[in-house]
């Protein structure tokens, strides 16, 4: 249970990272 919170934490912070950086969000697409 808390290794997925983690986890989630972790993707988290890896989306805001890559929103911040509008040539990634081109790039994935995804957010």
């Amino acid at each position: 249970m808390a290794i997925r919170l983690s986890s989630f934490t972790g993707w988290r912070a890896l989306a805001n990272l890559l929103a911040a950086i509008p040539d990634s969000n081109d790039d994935f697409g995804v957010f």
